[in-house]
């Protein structure tokens, strides 16, 4: 395992954006192994804020996987996003 993977798997939340010019913050655990597709829900369900900021969470198997950029990875959500 390269010593990204090995820093990226430490943090809990990354920040990603998607080829539609999205920018989301979702858990680590979302993405790829190759860091190059995200698993996220189209159109996000009632509750879905909540499941995103749960450290750990995992997708749901009929979410699609978007093809996204990981921009930059944090321990805590709370080192760089505010959710509304």
């Amino acid at each position: 395992m390269s010593q990204q993977k090995i820093t990226q798997a430490l943090k809990a939340f990354t920040v990603v954006h998607f080829e539609d010019d999205s920018v989301e913050v979702v858990p680590s655990s979302w993405i790829t192994e190759d860091q190059q597709r995200c698993s996220f829900p189209d159109p996000p369900p009632k509750g879905f804020k909540k499941l995103q900021r749960a450290v750990g969470s995992e997708p749901e198997e009929t979410w699609e996987k978007f093809p996204c950029k990981c921009i930059k990875s944090y321990g805590t959500i709370n080192q760089h996003i505010y959710f509304n």
